[in-house]
């Protein structure tokens, strides 16, 4: 694969990192929902 020379972050890589920490943000506020869900299903 040929490098060409140094060039900014694409949109995509920063797209990409994006996804990934709001999918992170999404997977705790989703674990700590159920959490409490079931909690709620208990009483």
């Amino acid at each position: 694969m040929r490098w060409r020379k140094k060039r900014p972050p694409s949109n995509r890589a920063s797209l990409i990192s994006s996804i990934n920490v709001i999918s992170s943000i999404a997977i705790q506020v989703v674990d700590n929902y159920h959490e409490h869900f079931f909690e709620y299903l208990e009483v």
